[in-house]
Order: C-alpha cells, then structure tokens, then sequence
C-alpha cells in the first residue's frame, strides 16, 4: 500500500536533521474527493542542504524497490524525484531550500500549487503555522495580451499547415510530432475560451485534467474527432475535423476578449488545406 511507504517516509524524514518540514501538495494535500488508488503522494521537503538529496539517490532505494524514476529541475531551481515503486505506487518528491518558507512567510505568498491546499506533515521548526491559509481554489489566470492571442493563433495555422504536408509526404510519425504541437496550442484556446467565457479565476486546472468539468458539453463531444490512429486517412479526417473547432473556439474567444480575429488567414489556410487533400 502507498501509505505504508509514505509512513517510512515520514518516520525517516522525522530522523533526517537536514529536513526542517515537509508538506504535501495536489490532491492528498487538499483532501480532493477525487483521490482514488492511482493518487501519487506530491511531497515536498524542505531542506538545509539540496546537494545531500540531488547528489546521490540511494536514500529513496530505502522505502521501497523501484521501478522508475524521473529527474526533474523546475525553472525556480528546485529539483525533483519523481519515483514509481514497486506495485504501482507513486510519490514525487521535491527538494526545496528551507529557506523557502520564510520567503513565503515574509512576503505571505504561497505557490499557486498551495492555493488550492496543503498540509504540513512535519514542522522542526514550527514555521509552517505563520504560512498564509490557502483559498482551496486556484490562483487567478491572467488574461493575454492580444499580441499574445495572435502569436498562439499564427502558431495553430502554421503547425496544421505542415501537419497536412507530413501527410502528403506519409511521415506519419512526424505528423503526430505536429500534431503534440497542434494539441497544445489547442487546449491553450481552450482554457482562454473558458475563462474568457465565465470569469479569469474560473478554474481550468492544468494540462487538460478535469476538463469534461469545465468545458461546454458540445465542446467535449466535438474531441472525440480530432484524435487520429496512426494513419494517413484518418489522420486528415481529425484535421478536418479539429479546422472548424479551432475557428470557433478562438472566433468566440477572440470576440470576449475585444480582439480581432484574423478570419483572412484562418480562411485561406482552411481552403487551402481542403483543396489539397493527402488521401
């Protein structure tokens, strides 16, 4: 079970001096209704010395065997292990200075991941009391410019434009390279449609998660047609499909946010890739 080894975990966290706290995030720090047996652990431990935990790895080996193991350094510098133990279990660790929490105390800030909820597992020091209480809700999107909203939309046409030359060419597996681009340049549209569409603190989450909640009914059935198999027929009936719901989606957002859409452009793009059909 995944909270036997979260039990090590805090047991040796509590013995480790250089650790002064940890405390969860996502969904078991907020107590979601939604965590199930695939729920990870999100830990995040506070440390005097970063090097001691990034330098070598065989203090993890002691909870549990390991499967796998992923590396990671955020923007901010703090770095991460995300780790599947033996029978499925994961929990992902990050290493954060100590000094961190007194960063957030003073400026009473918390990382947005905070804002939705935490909870202080272990305290050696008695800090985590003055962190600011979370709002249980996501911090609040921040509207784009519309030089933004145009470069996100000359991006969209330009990747679907070389999908469809992928497809003439038969580069299958370099179509679905664009098609990675294509799909995040969609869901960007997605979140600002829905936010455009209700409020910027309306909470569209991250990466897609929960999004049958968030989105338009109509709009969730219209993603079940643009997902292609590996194929070059049906790759081309998802990017006839995807076209008119790019339009619609960033027409309708560009409207609420005052912009103006490049219709000539979605326009021309559009005939051209329906005139010059790979199948």
């Amino acid at each position: 079970m995944i909270e036997k080894i979260f039990e090590k975990i805090a047991a040796w966290a509590a013995q480790e001096d250089a650790i002064r706290a940890v405390i969860i995030e996502g969904s078991r720090g907020r107590n979601d209704n939604r965590v199930d047996r695939f729920s990870d652990y999100d830990l995040n431990l506070y440390v005097t010395d970063v090097a001691k935990f990034t330098q070598r790895d065989d203090w993890i080996e002691q909870f549990a065997p390991i499967w796998a193991m992923e590396k990671e350094t955020d923007p901010e510098g703090e770095f991460s292990r995300l780790v599947l133990f033996e029978g499925g279990y994961d929990i992902d660790f990050k290493l954060i200075p100590s000094s961190r929490l007194q960063t957030l105390i003073k400026g009473q800030t918390l990382p947005d991941d905070y804002q939705r909820g935490y909870k202080v597992v272990l305290d050696k020091d008695g800090v985590t009391a003055r962190l600011p209480q979370p709002g249980y809700k996501a911090a609040p999107k921040k509207k784009p410019g519309e030089a933004e909203f145009l470069y996100a939309v000359n991006v969209f046409w330009f990747e679907l434009y070389h999908l469809v030359k992928n497809l003439h060419r038969q580069e299958l597996w370099h179509a679905k390279i664009r098609d990675a681009c294509i799909k995040r340049r969609l869901l960007q549209m997605i979140e600002w449609h829905a936010q455009a569409s209700h409020h910027w603190d309306y909470d569209t989450w991250v990466a897609g998660k929960y999004m049958q909640s968030w989105v338009a009914p109509d709009i969730w059935q219209a993603f079940f047609q643009i997902y292609p198999h590996f194929d070059q027929e049906d790759s081309w009936r998802a990017a006839c499909a995807l076209m008119p719901l790019y339009h619609r989606l960033a027409g309708e957002t560009a409207q609420r946010l005052g912009y103006t859409y490049p219709y000539e452009m979605d326009k021309a793009i559009s005939e051209y890739i329906l005139a010059n059909s790979p199948v």
